[in-house]
């Protein structure tokens, strides 16, 4: 990492990797995102880089003389089926970081829409969390539930039924940590089974969660064997005990601002939104310049590992 923060130093859309194809290379095979050698799709036998000057010439070649099979150089990498040139890839992780919409990429990295979306959905299923679960003894954890219709966020969903055609069921915790860490997850419904469910592989042992009164919760809290606040919305956005759900409320209206912005999705793209969008909010908490540089250097590092 101390390696790829020096190479980087101030990200800006004038460095050479993000102009230069040949700079772009070497910076993607430095960093382990493009490999020096793979095997041979046709024979099974190993490939190495055939080294030119030009980087337009440069291909790995098969040492088989019978096969002679060559490829690409960014064969035997998470952008394997991506045919452009390399520096227009870097220049789409930038975009990722500073959160461009997808008019500002596609005119930025001089791509096709679709190609952009590919290498955005690739950059986001490398992704990786340090840690899923949220909580823990002595924190607080509020919990609750948003709805999508239609491609329409539902205004409001605790009075839509789980059998609603084309619903889709969003639920989301958020701790009360200083980094207010929390899950986003898509449930097939809101029964307390599933619920308890998303308690066990989002939410430690020992936290204190906070709900409104939607009924399946009390039973779901009470099988995971944690404690239980509840916040009756009809009757205030405080119980009496101060207990409140502001900070998940907050989340949702951050989601469905961002979810507009992209004037709707298909169901299929729903996962990867929220990955991205959960990502973003968790590592990029601000764009300052040392921020910035330091959750691209954590995209070239996931995209190292997935490949």
């Amino acid at each position: 990492m101390d390696e790829l923060l020096r190479d980087l130093e101030k990200l800006n859309p004038y460095l050479p990797i993000f102009t230069c194809n040949k700079t772009a290379y070497e910076f993607l095979f430095k960093h382990k995102v493009f490999k020096n050698e793979g095997h041979c799709p046709s024979c099974n036998n190993v490939m190495f880089i055939r080294h030119n000057d030009d980087i337009n010439k440069r291909v790995f070649f098969c040492v088989n003389n019978k096969c002679k099979n060559k490829r690409k150089l960014n064969f035997n990498s998470i952008f394997n089926d991506i045919s452009i040139e390399y520096y227009k890839i870097l220049r789409v992780i930038y975009c990722y970081v500073f959160e461009y919409n997808t008019m500002q990429a596609i005119n930025f990295c001089e791509i096709s829409k679709p190609t952009f979306i590919k290498i955005k959905d690739l950059i986001t299923n490398s992704l990786t969390f340090s840690d899923l679960k949220i909580g823990g003894s002595e924190l607080h954890v509020q919990v609750d539930e948003t709805a999508i219709c239609n491609g329409m966020i539902i205004k409001n969903p605790s009075s839509t039924l789980d059998t609603k055609k084309n619903v889709q069921w969003i639920i989301g915790g958020i701790d009360n940590s200083l980094s207010k860490k929390f899950f986003l997850c898509l449930v097939p419904d809101r029964k307390s089974n599933t619920i308890y469910e998303i308690f066990e592989k989002y939410i430690k042992k020992g936290s204190l969660i906070i709900t409104d009164g939607y009924p399946s919760y009390p039973t779901a809290v009470k099988k995971f064997n944690s404690n239980h606040v509840i916040v009756n919305h009809t009757e205030g956005f405080k119980n009496s005990e101060d207990f409140h759900t502001n900070s998940i409320e907050n989340l949702w209206s951050h989601l469905k601002k961002d979810y507009r912005e992209r004037a709707g999705l298909y169901k299929t793209r729903l996962k990867l939104f929220l990955k991205e969008f959960q990502w973003l909010k968790l590592n990029l908490k601000s764009k300052d310049n040392i921020n910035i540089v330091h959750c691209f250097s954590k995209i070239i590092i996931d995209l190292n590992k997935n490949n």
